[in-house]
């Protein structure tokens, strides 16, 4: 299974004791495939950077998802790490309900 799950699905599945792999997610009690979200966003905003973008904007998910929330995270380090300052406006993701909305109340548009 990959990606978000509904908590009912994975209480019914754990409840089967079957074996049962998660990618992308990270649940206690499954076992898990999962990438490095943190080095991953790291790298390609180095990437642009070094090619010379200056202006990137972040599109994504909800928050609540574990990865969306790592690679946000490193998205914003980035330019930290870069000495550049970050836009907050070019940081667009979607509430958990599916509405997308940028960061620090900005309204959408």
């Amino acid at each position: 299974m990959a990606g978000f799950v509904e908590p009912e699905l994975l209480a019914h599945l754990h409840a089967m004791a079957r074996p049962t792999v998660l990618i992308d997610l990270r649940v206690l009690g499954f076992r898990s495939v999962n990438i490095d979200n943190v080095k991953g966003a790291s790298l390609a905003m180095q990437h642009l950077f070094e090619s010379g973008r200056r202006c990137v904007a972040f599109i994504g998910g909800s928050l609540a998802h574990y990865s969306i929330a790592q690679r946000a995270l490193s998205y914003r380090k980035a330019y930290f790490d870069a000495g550049l300052l970050f836009d907050p406006t070019l940081e667009i993701t979607a509430r958990p309900a599916g509405r997308s909305r940028r960061r620090h109340g900005t309204p959408d548009r």
